[in-house]
């Protein structure tokens, strides 16, 4: 019984990684997209303020 919660919980993790994963590769994606959906016209720093980027 303890050897298949042990797997089971495995399987678990391995599922959340999985879906951790997924949300990060998907908020790339979106972060790739923003600057194409922001007009030409607005400043980039306007668009810094909005997207929270600090200045390094």
């Amino acid at each position: 019984m303890i050897l298949a919660e042990i797997i089971l919980e495995m399987i678990l993790e391995e599922m959340i990684l999985k879906m951790i994963l997924e949300e990060m590769i998907l908020e790339e994606m979106i972060l790739k997209m923003i600057p194409e959906m922001i007009p030409d016209h607005c400043t980039s720093q306007v668009a810094k303020v909005v997207l929270g980027v600090r200045d390094t």
